[in-house]
């Protein structure tokens, strides 16, 4: 039935909040990002969403009287929690349609009628003059019944008289008025985040044109920190509190400014991703390749260097390096830091990627 399109829209949406709403601080702003919102209470919407469309989707209705009621309360509250859902999703948006805007849609209203008649207020009242005063009653009837239609009789006062009216609705039409509600409003949700991302994209551009023309490191920090701080967590070394660390003593050696130039190009390669991705899921014309990698990983490596990337090989591996350079004295002296600074991350990985250049290229 509706499933396949309307999950692709979540779809759309599940990524879109897991890969930029959820990771960069500069959506934060852009949405009602509360503190309730920072619980990710939203993947458990999606989660939800995704169960109870499958439910909606293999909907049947039975042709055994006690098993259609069932199955009738069932159909009508996977409505109206998916309803409520959407309604939470449009606020978190920000997409400018209320609760009132939802009740003038036909195809909410009506739905969330029914279920609220049979369900939710299956004896109303409103309060008059300080009493409650009884409005209607609903029940489903004994009789023979239509597995395809939904129907109940509704009792109620007017003009001081009892009145009472037979109730049908197809299943079919209630369906088709839920799926037209769903399309419209998740295309409403997704054309806001389409929006959204249009402006990160934008941002980033701007990012970039920092790390182009070697801007300072502190306004690029900042620019980042506001805007693209998921770039801190890509390598520990490029936390604030190393990266800052690496500033104060990059005239003392080679070794720090080397980290300072590794920091930029991973900046730069990781925005050309990011910058590549949106306008895929724009739909933009998109001449830059989808996944891009970082150039280095395409040079050939040494084996021994590579293996010292984590401590505990550094012993063996540092001698065969070594054995390899016995007369590059600037080598041997990074390998010699290493060694006296295997607990210090920051020495022990500013050297190491030093080696990488100078080894490497």
């Amino acid at each position: 039935m509706m499933h396949t399109g309307i999950k692709k829209k979540l779809e759309q949406i599940e990524d879109i909040w897991r890969y930029y709403i959820w990771k960069h601080k500069f959506f934060h702003r852009e949405i009602k990002f509360t503190i309730e919102v920072r619980s990710n209470y939203f993947a458990d919407i999606l989660f939800y969403f995704d169960d109870s469309l499958e439910i909606l989707d293999s909907f049947s209705p039975s042709d055994n009287r006690t098993d259609h009621i069932r199955d009738m309360i069932a159909f009508l509250q996977m409505i109206y929690i998916q309803q409520d859902f959407i309604e939470e999703s449009l606020v978190l948006f920000g997409c400018n349609v209320g609760k009132g805007d939802l009740k003038k849609d036909p195809n909410y209203s009506k739905n969330r009628e029914i279920r609220n008649e049979l369900i939710g207020h299956p004896i109303r009242r409103v309060t008059e003059g300080g009493k409650r005063k009884f409005v209607s009653s609903t029940i489903i009837p004994l009789d023979s019944f239509d597995p395809g239609m939904i129907s109940y009789m509704r009792y109620s006062i007017k003009n001081d008289q009892y009145t009472s009216e037979r109730l049908s609705y197809s299943i079919k039409e209630i369906l088709s008025r839920h799926e037209n509600f769903l399309i419209e409003h998740l295309d409403t949700i997704i054309s806001k985040l389409k929006s959204i991302l249009k402006k990160f994209k934008k941002r980033l551009c701007e990012i970039k044109k920092t790390t182009t023309s070697r801007a300072s490191l502190q306004s690029l920090v900042t620019f980042l920190s506001h805007n693209f701080s998921s770039i801190f967590e890509e390598n520990y070394l490029f936390s604030l509190k190393y990266i800052y660390e690496v500033e104060r003593k990059k005239e003392e050696h080679p070794r720090y400014k080397n980290l300072i130039e590794l920091f930029y190009s991973e900046v730069t390669v990781s925005l050309d991703a990011t910058i590549s991705a949106i306008k895929e899921e724009l739909g933009e014309d998109n001449k830059t390749p989808t996944h891009i990698t970082n150039p280095n990983h395409n040079k050939k490596q040494n084996k021994s260097l590579s293996k010292m990337i984590s401590e505990e090989n550094f012993e063996f591996h540092s001698g065969v390096l070594m054995k390899e350079y016995p007369n590059d004295k600037e080598i041997l002296n990074e390998i010699q830091n290493m060694s006296e600074n295997i607990e210090n991350k920051l020495e022990y990985y500013c050297s190491y990627y030093y080696l990488c250049k100078l080894i490497e290229g």
